[in-house]
């Protein structure tokens, strides 16, 4: 058994994210992580009892899966609900700390077919009561687990332990921490704070389905009946029970836990634990109860907790079935076809061969000139052309990269079972033709030269090589290709004497050429060829 000190909390209130969605019955997993990090850790890992994942992260979705199927299984619920999920550090030491914290994302007073009026309901339940789904990218429940645990300064005698459907040998089982974490969400708290003071919506205090079943054992006054500051008082009183008929009834399933008036135990310990108390069972029941608030190191019994969401509202199912572990392979990493080496669009066409089982597959362009993400999106496989996992996939985004930097891309391809590997990347540049030459970088000898016009030019930012043209107008229909070369100089002998001719330029590079350069005009000079006089005038 772990230490007492390894416990779970609850929170309220949650984030709404927009992620991808994982199903599991009517309960479905949505893994709120970002690439190659907590649900999505790619690190190698050996297959476990339950669990056939073969990464980090595809054991912890398995786990994450098979503890929503295990409530989905017992509640019978018909409208869907989404818990959104996610690793991140949370409060921890090196012999204790908290190993997640979840709860209901909002509440809901007075909705249709609600059991009892102006009393706080969790969403889910709402929604169920009611007939009334979320919204696509809403989530009705929230969880964090904590990633740190296991490490030197989070509770380093016990890693998270993947197996499912047994308890560990080692380690901290997450998968009964999930399903504890879930059950906080789907009602199992209650909204009462530290001061006995009930919900409210900062106008009036009300009642919560958690709390209309509280009760002080001794007394017998129920929660409902009593002050805020005996409420209070019975959070710490070690004597605090639950009175729900469908948790009565299945207390005989316990030797230890029961209150001295044949009530089922509620956490109410001297000392308030924030997260804890009120909203667990107490830490007294044989054999382990799962929502007892600290990890117990076995498999624990799950039979009042089945109880107490009956109790609360939700319609449990009379015979809860074995829960089903969804085996989804993580898809293969796929291998890129274009672009690479020199490219001159600047919002160009990615391909890829599809793999099996893909349901999307991510997009992520460096640029290796500057340093940073130019694109990083999530395209499904039928906006990549590739649905049926075979075939080529394309996707064409619309932001322009930038004309001649490097850039490096790779796809990754992902499923319910998570990420595969990030596939080997290619790379490319961009080049593009270069600018039209400046007006002022061309010269053109006017009748410097008897044997040659001089035509000389600038050199132009990204141009390789050079082309200079002589045009018998200022047309460029009339213009003829002279000279192709790297120089920046050509000397036309082959210009007529006596003609005026037009000499443009252009610049280039593989990516092409620029436009004409302006044109200016030059010409051979006329040869002078002196007369000899071989007689002499003479007068008569």
């Amino acid at each position: 058994m772990f230490s007492k000190a390894f416990f779970y909390s609850f929170t309220a209130i949650a984030l709404l994210l927009c992620t991808s969605v994982y199903a599991a019955g009517n309960i479905t997993i949505v893994n709120a992580d970002s690439p190659g990090e907590g649900l999505n850790d790619q690190t190698a890992a050996t297959p476990v009892t339950g669990n056939p994942g073969t990464t980090v992260g595809q054991q912890r979705l398995n786990v994450y899966n098979a503890a929503a199927q295990f409530w989905a299984n017992r509640l019978n619920n018909q409208v869907p609900i989404r818990v959104l999920a996610n690793m991140d550090p949370l409060s921890c030491s090196a012999s204790s700390g908290v190993l997640a914290s979840a709860g209901p994302r909002t509440f809901a007073i007075n909705f249709p077919n609600a059991p009892v009026a102006n009393t706080v309901y969790p969403i889910a339940l709402v929604q169920e009561l009611s007939n009334t789904p979320g919204a696509a990218n809403s989530y009705e429940l929230a969880a964090t687990f904590n990633s740190s645990v296991g490490t030197p300064n989070c509770l380093s005698g016990g890693a998270w332990s993947y197996v499912i459907g047994i308890a560990p040998v080692t380690g901290i089982s997450l998968y009964t921490t999930a399903i504890h974490e879930i059950a906080h969400g789907l009602g199992f708290l209650t909204l009462v704070n530290q001061n006995g003071f009930r919900a409210s919506n900062g106008i009036s205090f009300y009642n919560d389905t958690y709390m209309l079943n509280l009760v002080d054992d001794s007394s017998g006054t129920r929660w409902t009946s009593m002050s805020n500051a005996q409420r209070a008082a019975s959070s710490i009183s070690n004597d605090l029970a639950w009175d729900g008929a469908t948790v009565n009834a299945a207390l005989s399933a316990f030797s230890a836990g029961q209150s001295p008036n044949g009530r089922a135990k509620i956490f109410s310990p001297s000392s308030y634990q924030s997260g804890s108390s009120v909203s667990h069972f107490d830490t007294s029941y044989t054999p382990n109860e799962i929502m007892e608030p600290y990890d117990t190191g076995d498999l624990p019994e799950s039979a009042l907790s089945n109880a107490l969401m009956c109790d609360i509202g939700w319609v449990c199912a009379t015979t809860p079935v074995a829960p089903v572990i969804p085996v989804v392979p993580i898809p293969a990493a796929v291998t890129l076809i274009s672009p690479s080496g020199t490219i001159t669009d600047t919002t160009p066409t990615y391909t890829w061969n599809a793999v099996s089982g893909a349901s999307d597959y991510v997009l992520s362009v460096q640029n290796n000139s500057s340093g940073t993400a130019a694109i990083t999106t999530t395209y499904s496989a039928s906006a990549a052309g590739c649905s049926s996992g075979s075939g080529i996939c394309s996707i064409t985004p619309t932001t322009a990269l930038t004309a001649y930097d490097q850039y490096q891309w790779s796809i990754t391809s992902e499923n319910s079972a998570g990420q595969a590997p990030q596939s080997t990347p290619k790379s490319f540049t961009i080049i593009q033709p270069p600018a039209q030459p400046a007006s002022n970088s061309l010269s053109v000898s006017g009748g410097t030269y008897t044997d040659k016009v001089e035509v000389s030019w600038g050199s132009e930012s990204n141009a390789t090589f050079y082309e200079a043209y002589r045009c018998t107008s200022s047309l460029v229909s009339s213009c003829v290709q002279i000279y192709s070369g790297s120089a920046t100089a050509y000397n036309d002998t082959a210009a007529q004497t006596g003609v005026t001719y037009y000499y443009r330029t252009k610049a280039c590079n593989t990516a092409g050429c620029s436009s004409y350069s302006v044109s200016k005009f030059g010409y051979k000079a006329y040869v002078i060829v002196p007369i000899l006089l071989d007689y002499l005038l003479e007068e008569e």
